[in-house]
């Protein structure tokens, strides 16, 4: 009895494992899933906003002149779409055009309830124990029973903080754009908008809204969704690099080097993968790297979106979609970052030839070594999300979403959309698919109307 009651108490505080309770499905933001799709789905239905999403920054410039890129992207592009969250029979959205969380009926589309904030919400609720947990531009985090959206509790960390303009709207100088993390009974976001301004680092008591801890933070900007390993917290920051925090005290530990951006996922062994690094290279670079070496353990040019699932690496790569073993491919780049520099040291010193020679065949050695890591590719279109639900990937894009076998590339399902797909999730049998048109759409076994 007491086992049957302990599984019990688990899952009501953990939710079911076909649930999506989190952004990126859990709190290390992996994007995976062991729930399984059976193709093909149909478009069962659809929610579609009357207003666009309305984004927390509007972007680079179109291009860089001075150093001839163009496509320039956004380094803090967190809320492109009203990305979802979904337990049981119900799915969860904040909303940055009506400032509100709702909740749908995810068989049918049909709104549960909305929950109104005083500033934009730009990331989805995370579930936990039957409560959701969101931040929002107002400057606070809040608590709401998930099944009537009643609000239980909200906190911010300093009162009475002027209100300043922003795109027509009136938000906090410390608006909540973190998300809110949920984790051993705390609730973690930040609360921050400019590095010469002070950020606010919170762990709050998810059950009472009671401050654990409020860290005051300089020369930092905390944009982008929280991520956590058992002991630490890791923070995007956008431009600059992401900041790494002891979960028990707030404690600023490090950072992550040579990683930038808003794009990011730990994996299961706490190697870290961001993109991009930088706003004006003539590429996307995808890193994976360790965070407690401070060096980066691969880098993948030209590359867009990136899993991990245990030892393998799914991402795009200069129009094909690849899956490589990821302990291979690390071992074979480190070889080969060895011997250039030991040939970068040597040209330096200017030494003979000769010299050169075993470092050019390690070199080699190492590029056959990590070509042999591939394990599949397959042209398709560049995503702008990727997940892995059981043994498919699903993929969205410009005007569609599709599936691809994740054990040989093979295209098997695909659906066209409206927008450009920003968010992806599976739960419970449905497949979710966000846009930047502010639409919603749901894909399931079952038939049904598109609203």
């Amino acid at each position: 009895m007491r086992i049957v009651s302990a599984m019990l108490l688990l899952a009501s505080l953990t939710g079911r494992a076909g649930d999506w309770p989190t952004f990126g499905h859990d709190n290390r933001r992996s994007h995976v899933t062991d729930e399984s799709l059976t193709f093909p789905l149909n478009n069962s239905w659809a929610y579609k906003s009357a207003v666009l999403p309305q984004t927390a920054w509007t972007g680079p410039a179109r291009w860089d002149a001075y150093a001839k890129n163009e496509g320039l992207q956004s380094m803090r592009n967190f809320d492109p779409a009203f990305f979802v969250t979904s337990v049981g029979d119900a799915v969860f959205f904040g909303s940055s055009a009506d400032h509100a969380v709702h909740s749908l009926d995810a068989n049918n589309g049909n709104e549960n309830w909305v929950s109104f904030a005083d500033g934009a919400v730009r990331l989805p609720p995370t579930w936990a124990g039957g409560r959701l947990y969101f931040g929002a531009d107002d400057g606070f985090a809040r608590c709401l029973d998930a099944k009537s959206g009643d609000e239980i509790w909200k906190f911010r960390p300093i009162e009475n903080a002027k209100l300043i303009p922003s795109n027509g709207k009136l938000m906090s100088p410390f608006p909540v754009r973190t998300g809110v993390l949920v984790d051993g009974g705390s609730a973690f976001f930040g609360a921050s908008l400019f590095p010469w301004d002070k950020s606010y680092l919170c762990a709050i008591d998810a059950k009472t809204g009671a401050k654990h801890f409020v860290n005051e933070q300089t020369g930092v900007t905390l944009q982008g969704i929280f991520l956590a390993s058992t002991e630490r917290l890791y923070a995007p920051q956008g431009r600059s690099v992401p900041l790494i925090f002891a979960k028990s005290s707030g404690s600023k530990l490090g950072d992550v080097p040579g990683t930038g951006g808003v794009y990011c996922i730990l994996t299961e062994d706490e190697q870290f993968i961001a993109i991009p690094n930088n706003q004006k290279s003539s590429e996307n670079t995808v890193k994976l790297a360790s965070p407690d070496s401070r060096e980066a353990i691969l880098n993948i040019p030209g590359a867009n979106r990136m899993i991990a699932a245990g030892q393998y690496l799914y991402f795009h790569q200069k129009g094909k979609l690849k899956a490589i073993d990821r302990a291979v491919a690390s071992a074979a780049q480190s070889k080969m970052t060895a011997a250039q520099k030991k040939m970068t040291a040597l040209k330096k010193a200017k030494a003979p030839a000769k010299l050169f020679e075993p470092f050019q065949k390690a070199e080699a050695a190492a590029r056959l070594e990590l070509k042999a890591a591939d394990l599949w590719s397959s042209f398709q279109p560049v995503p702008s999300a990727l997940i892995l639900a059981g043994d498919h990937l699903i993929l969205g894009g410009d005007g569609v979403v599709f599936a691809v076998d994740k054990n040989t590339g093979e295209q098997i399902w695909k659906a066209d959309l409206s927008g450009r797909v920003y968010g992806l999730a599976v739960a419970n049998g449905r497949l979710f698919a966000s846009t930047d048109r502010g639409h919603i759409f749901c894909f399931s076994e079952a038939t049904g109307s598109v609203r």
